[in-house]
């Protein structure tokens, strides 16, 4: 298992931009290194956006990987832990293909992921239902 520094983090987070940081439970239990972005609804929900990469592939062979981006929505239960459903909604952000991971990249995809882009990224599914059993989120309209 690979151990990191506090200053590592820091210095890692200080790459990141527009409110992202370093996911460190990926990072832990992983060993990837993934942006991610908290931002608090209310006590009991919040919603997690996760910048990370997608492996593509062609004819079952592995092709390329892109960026993408994923959100997920977490109800507060009394007991002090979080609940999600599903895997959340993810979007390609860019049209580039890569190589390899390069933790780099993210953070320079960092840089352009504003509040209002990402608004507008999930403008189509921002139709939130409480349904008593957790958040159901609608479909993407085609």
């Amino acid at each position: 298992m690979a151990t990191y520094t506090k200053e590592q983090v820091i210095k890692w987070n200080g790459k990141a931009s527009n409110g992202f940081k370093l996911d460190l439970t990926m990072l832990l239990y992983h060993n990837q290194k993934e942006l991610q972005k908290t931002v608090m609804i209310s006590d009991t929900k919040k919603i997690t956006y996760s910048l990370d990469f997608r492996e593509c592939r062609q004819n079952y062979r592995f092709s390329h990987y892109e960026i993408k981006l994923t959100k997920s929505i977490w109800n507060g239960l009394n007991s002090g832990m979080w609940s999600t459903m599903g895997l959340g909604y993810s979007v390609k952000i860019n049209t580039e293909k890569y190589a390899k991971k390069n933790f780099n990249e993210l953070c320079k995809v960092s840089e352009t992921l504003t509040d209002e882009l990402i608004n507008l990224l999930f403008n189509e599914v921002n139709d939130i239902v409480d349904n008593g059993h957790g958040v159901v989120i609608a479909s993407p309209k085609e």
